[in-house]
């Protein structure tokens, strides 16, 4: 008889190189085989199958679940499993509810009746009996706010959320605020939820939610109703770090007198945030609708900000009076010892009046850190870019010393102006000894179509003996990928998915215009 095949035993491996073996695992599928294969592979197996949640549109089918059974599904396991809970590090959400969340209806049926755990959750959870009676109604009712809050007060260990959500979170925003210790939500004793957890997770039953949150990328819809944001729950979160947002209103001009009255909706626990108490150090705001007074609250709030990204993107954020602006420049100087980025950019119309004068924005020597630098032409030109008010130095006067990257934006009908102020700078680049790129962005048309051919290749003449590097970007075109995100796209988040990419998240192509070709032309 031929010898029974012995049962081969899984190698015995480091911990060390068995998890960097794992993470080279794409498919959730063949971690989940692994995790069956033994014992000792099982934990480290569960650690990268779990720490990063991924909930993406499924296929328009009868045989599969909705956004609302995942998420009621995702609760329970995590409620009655805290070990796995704690092993969740990323969720990412992209894109649910696409339509925005379901209305809530006092007058819907119960669909699926909140569990006894679900209650004590959300019981332990709730600062108020109101906001408690309110969220058991809305989740019993398939209220998708409701279902992913209560899904995120399960997770005790996130370090990041990344939500591609097309409506107003009033629950989720209630959460992230909350600074209850993690046992209390699970209505159990600190010692009895240590005792189900990993050796290394014994400390999480008795911190607050959410205290390793540090980065949050949230993106709301364009072409649906723009929703609201409450910063006091972001800024709030004790270890953020980095805040992405786009398509945001500010919660002011979001609610009406009714929404105020409405108990489900309105947080009465949150309460704004004192100066100088948020540790967020990154903020990027792309194509939200908020108002100078909301960006100058944004900027007050951290302690040392190192990186402030704008792109205005509708007429609400508008700059319309010097004043504005000089507040808007105060509270950028809170951060002048820390701040090493600044982008200030527009996407649709003109972000200031007419009468804004040059360089209203003041000078940013005194920022010793700020190395990185982005500004659509009117930052530095005003409203106003005739002869008889444009000065050559403008530019120059405002740039800090220490600055590395220059990139100017927007500099179609201003060409002229911008050849001439970086010119200037040029010539004057031993005040600026760290620069070593400047950049010019050509948006609609090219350097032909501005009739500036003569100029450019003046300025890229100068800059071959200057030893700054000097290019001028015209666009041609969009591509088909999503663009990123950072100063230079360096930022990746998941990209959203649609039937189709819209233009106004297309990343756009650009082509360097050649001292040769521009010379040719100027021949010709």
């Amino acid at each position: 008889m031929p010898a029974e095949p012995q049962l081969r035993q899984s190698p015995d491996l480091p911990p060390e190189l068995t998890s960097l073996i794992f993470s080279h695992l794409r498919s959730k599928s063949d971690l989940v085989r692994v995790s069956r294969c033994s014992k000792r592979f099982q934990d480290e197996a569960q650690s990268h199958l779990y720490s990063n949640l991924e909930l993406r549109p499924l296929p328009v089918s009868t045989n599969h679940p909705d956004d609302r059974f995942r998420l009621r599904a995702l609760t329970e396991l995590f409620i009655n499993s805290p070990q796995k809970a704690v092993l969740v590090r990323t969720l990412s959400i992209r894109p649910a509810f696409i339509d925005g969340f379901e209305e809530y209806d006092e007058n819907s049926p119960v669909r699926f009746p909140a569990s006894e755990k679900v209650r004590q959750l959300i019981h332990g959870t709730a600062a108020s009996h109101l906001t408690r009676t309110a969220w058991y109604e809305c989740y019993s009712r398939d209220n998708e706010d409701a279902m992913l809050a209560v899904l995120l007060c399960t997770l005790p260990k996130l370090a990041t959320i990344d939500f591609a959500i097309s409506g107003s979170a009033p629950f989720v925003f209630r959460t992230l605020s909350v600074t209850k210790p993690y046992h209390t939500f699970l209505s159990m004793s600190q010692t009895e939820l240590a005792r189900l957890l990993p050796a290394q997770e014994h400390t999480t039953a008795g911190q607050r939610l959410h205290c390793e949150l540090r980065d949050i990328c949230w993106s709301g819809k364009r072409d649906h109703e723009t929703p609201f944001v409450w910063t006091e729950a972001l800024f709030n979160l004790p270890s953020a770090k980095r805040l992405y947002l786009q398509f945001f209103d500010s919660i002011e001009r979001a609610w009406d007198d009714t929404v105020w009255t409405n108990p489900y909706m309105y947080p009465n626990e949150l309460r704004e945030l004192p100066d100088g108490t948020s540790s967020i150090t990154s903020i990027e705001l792309r194509q939200c609708s908020f108002a100078p007074s909301d960006i100058i609250t944004i900027l007050q709030t951290p302690r040392a900000l190192r990186s402030f990204i704008w792109e205005i993107g509708s007429s609400s954020e508008r700059i319309h009076t010097v004043n504005e602006m000089r507040n808007l420049r105060k509270a950028l100087d809170r951060h002048n010892s820390s701040l090493e980025t600044l982008s200030l950019d527009y996407t649709e119309e003109e972000p200031m009046d007419e009468t804004m004068p040059p360089a209203a924005l003041g000078g940013l020597q005194d920022f010793t850190k700020l190395s990185k630098l982005q500004l659509a032409n009117i930052f530095w030109l005003g409203g106003d870019s005739s002869d008889d008010v444009f000065r050559e130095s403008c530019l120059f006067d405002i740039l800090p010393r220490n600055i590395t990257t220059l990139k100017l934006t927007k500099c179609d009908e201003t060409l002229k102006e911008t050849c001439s102020a970086v010119q200037y700078i040029l010539e004057h680049r031993s005040s600026l000894p760290q620069l070593s790129s400047i950049s010019l962005r050509i948006e609609e048309g090219t350097v032909r179509d501005c009739g500036r051919e003569a100029e450019i290749c003046s300025l890229l003449r100068l800059a071959e003996t200057s030893g700054i590097w000097v290019i001028v970007w015209e666009q041609c075109g969009m591509s088909d990928r999503e663009r990123g995100w950072g100063f230079s796209g360096e930022v990746e988040w998941a990209e959203q998915i649609y039937d189709e990419l819209p233009d106004f998240n297309k990343a756009p192509s650009y082509k360097a215009v050649t001292l040769e070709s521009l010379e040719e032309q100027v021949k010709s």
